[in-house]
């Protein structure tokens, strides 16, 4: 069976998982039960998940040069998958993600260098999306990038996936 060629572009972050037993007050400072960190966003996510399911996997991402950006580095290269990094003057994306005791959570993203990736850097990723047969993007990336790579897949009769979260 032939492999699939998936070209991603979505955000990269690092993740801080914290655990409380109730989310906070107003004004209130709480103690966390536990404490995780990891690289993490929707598109890096995605990333991970297809190359383990043996796909030939291509990302299109942005980072800062900062720690967070080059631990994200590290965990793609060693996982093998061929990324495209713009590098960004800005902080590399970081979410802080608390779940409470019920399994509730509360989300905040700091998109950072993810905000910044433009036509630009799209326009050097847009050979390889001809080489792959599924683009899978979500809201996580500019909205003009978002736009334009879905566009050019269309034209180029590659299948999209968009990945959104419905209200």
């Amino acid at each position: 069976m032939k492999k699939n060629r998936i070209a991603i572009i979505g955000l990269t972050g690092q993740s801080i998982f914290m655990t409380v037993d109730q989310f906070h007050k107003d004004g209130e400072t709480k103690q966390a039960n536990t404490l995780y960190i990891e690289p993490g966003g929707k598109g890096y996510n995605q990333a991970i998940a297809c190359k383990k399911l043996e796909s030939d996997v291509y990302f299109l991402t942005a980072v800062g040069n900062d720690e967070h950006g080059k631990e994200c580095k590290r965990v793609m290269d060693d996982l093998g998958i061929k990324t495209y990094y713009a590098i960004k003057e800005k902080n590399t994306a970081v979410a802080t993600i608390i779940t409470n005791d019920k399994g509730d959570n509360q989300v905040t993203v700091y998109k950072g260098a993810s905000d910044l990736l433009d036509i630009n850097d799209l326009n050097i990723f847009k050979e390889v999306i001809k080489s792959c047969n599924i683009l899978l993007v979500q809201n996580e990336i500019p909205y003009e990038v978002l736009k334009e790579s879905i566009k050019f897949a269309y034209e180029n009769n590659i299948p999209i996936i968009k990945n959104e979260k419905k209200i």
